[in-house]
């Protein structure tokens, strides 16, 4: 009971932020006429996503399984096999004793709710005001890059290398990118001040970037632009493009645009997604993991900073963000890494000054 305790006390105020926004959210979708029959597809996707934690389970004891056989010695297979379930049994009770597991229990309970509302939120922004900044970002993403279209310099550069369908491919892959490094913070991160200032920079990136933020300054992205813009398309060029590459072999971003564009014009309210293209998040998150990342090892450093410049290069080339809209989200979530450094300090001195002794 002591470990439940301890656990409950160190996730308390994230748990009370993530039903604050969890509130704000429902709040704000009832006042534009939302049903509450329609939170029962959040609530499902929620059911689902608590299935993963099985799934974090699975690949703990794997993890464990593997380095038992990388850290096991012994000059006979009965003095290794020996060696091996001890190496096991070591790395599990060491994360036992870690308390890691009600940690783990408490920190899902916080952050994957915020996921699903973030998701929720998102859906509100048509309906909060519609979609209006689109072409001054278009404007300011020419007169930052000197005149130019950003696209208009991937194009022949990525074509050239022959990605285009590659980063297709890791685009979509981001959302297992979220979930693994969820993962490694709930399960493997055993420094509490890093791994709590990782979940409060998840926590308020969601809110103020990704839902106020998004609804303040909401716009559609190139592959919409013509959706919401009267008048000519300066990416009217960039889609054609997608569009041949999608005769030759199906791009997943256009399967995607079509279905985000479905439930905009669709009849409900509260969806699961919906069209949102400032501040990237795509970018935003993938800069978070460069961040955390940073702070455990270089090894992990490393390829997370090269899938951020994957994602913050694929959001422009595939028509999803304006690059201003990658510029904001990076800097917004360094902003709130900064800001979670300081509340966990203020909310945990204790933790942090056991982590520092």
């Amino acid at each position: 009971m002591n470990a439940f305790l301890s656990a409950w006390k160190e996730h308390r105020y994230l748990l009370a932020f993530a039903l604050a926004y969890i509130g704000v959210v429902v709040g704000l979708a009832l006042s534009v006429g939302a049903t509450i029959e329609e939170f029962w597809i959040a609530l499902k996707d929620f059911a689902s996503l608590s299935f993963i934690l099985i799934f974090y389970f699975l690949l703990l004891l794997f993890f464990f399984f593997f380095k038992a056989l990388f850290k096991a010695r012994g000059g006979d297979p009965l003095a290794y096999a020996m060696d091996f379930f001890e190496q096991f049994e070591q790395q599990l009770t060491l994360f036992l004793k870690r308390n890691m597991l009600w940690r783990a229990f408490f920190a899902a309970l916080a952050l994957f709710p915020l996921d699903v509302f973030f998701s929720v939120g998102k859906s509100l922004v048509p309906h909060l005001g519609g979609y209006g900044w689109d072409p001054l970002f278009a404007q300011m993403d020419k007169t930052l890059h000197f005149g130019h279209y950003p696209h208009e310099y991937l194009v022949p550069v990525i074509d050239g290398l022959h990605l285009s369908h590659a980063l297709d491919e890791l685009y979509v892959l981001w959302f297992y990118m979220l979930f693994l490094v969820h993962g490694i913070a709930l399960f493997l991160d055993h420094n509490p001040v890093r791994r709590m200032r990782y979940l409060w920079s998840v926590a308020l990136s969601w809110a103020f970037l990704g839902t106020f933020m998004a609804v303040a300054l909401a716009s559609a992205g190139p592959v919409y632009y013509a959706d919401f813009v009267a008048g000519p398309s300066p990416y009217e060029g960039l889609l054609a493009h997608l569009q041949a590459l999608d005769a030759q072999k199906p791009l997943r971003a256009l399967s995607i645009a079509a279905s985000l564009k479905n439930i905009v014009h669709d009849a409900h309210i509260v969806g699961i997604n919906a069209i949102s293209a400032m501040p990237s998040m795509h970018v935003g998150i993938a800069f978070l993991t460069v961040l955390y990342f940073w702070h455990i090892s270089r090894w992990l450093w490393a390829p997370a900073l090269v899938f951020f410049v994957i994602m913050l290069i694929s959001s422009v080339y595939l028509a999803w963000h304006y690059a201003i809209d990658g510029y904001v989200g990076a800097l917004g979530v360094w902003g709130m890494w900064r800001l979670s450094g300081l509340l966990v300090k203020w909310l945990h001195p204790q933790m942090v000054d056991e982590t520092q002794n």
